[in-house]
Parts: structure tokens; C-alpha cells; sequence
């Protein structure tokens, strides 16, 4: 649990890198991500690809485009798992 008082928040940088990598597309259900949608569902969000708590990092690499909702419904599964 140290882990999680350890963390600190992604770089507005890094967040800018991956909306613009990922062409403001969710990677999980690959519909549009609209900035400033006032339904908290559809707000974008960083996805970690190697979750966070199973020892993913921050990078650019291991992060994509979701929406708040879809990355809720990921929680720390592995992307194989998320039905399409």
C-alpha cells in the first residue's frame, strides 16, 4: 500500500502526448473523445496498459486515450479480457 501514498500525478505533458498519439479515440471502445463533455462517462482519461498496481509506470508507453467510464469498467484487468 506504500505504493499508492507514493503516487503522484501524470505531467499535463505526457497526459497532451497520448490524447494527440491516440487522436482524441478512446483505445478501449474506439469511439470519439470529446473534450469538455459534461457527462463524467465520456471524460477522457489515461488507461494504463500494465495497470498501475500490478507495477505499470506513467510513461507515454504504457498509457492510452479512455473514457472515464470505459477505463472504470477495465479497472486492473489485462486488455484481453475487455469484451468489444
Amino acid at each position: 500500500m506504500a505504493r499508492q501514498a507514493d503516487r503522484k500525478h501524470i505531467p499535463v505533458a505526457i497526459r497532451r502526448e497520448v490524447y494527440e498519439r491516440d487522436e482524441w479515440t478512446c483505445q478501449l471502445c474506439f469511439a470519439p473523445v470529446v473534450p469538455g463533455n459534461t457527462e463524467r462517462y465520456w471524460w477522457p482519461s489515461l488507461d494504463h496498459l500494465v495497470p498501475w498496481s500490478k507495477g505499470g509506470t506513467d510513461t507515454a508507453a504504457n498509457l492510452q486515450l479512455a473514457h472515464y467510464g470505459c477505463n472504470t469498467q477495465r479497472q486492473a484487468k489485462p486488455l484481453t479480457t475487455i469484451p468489444v
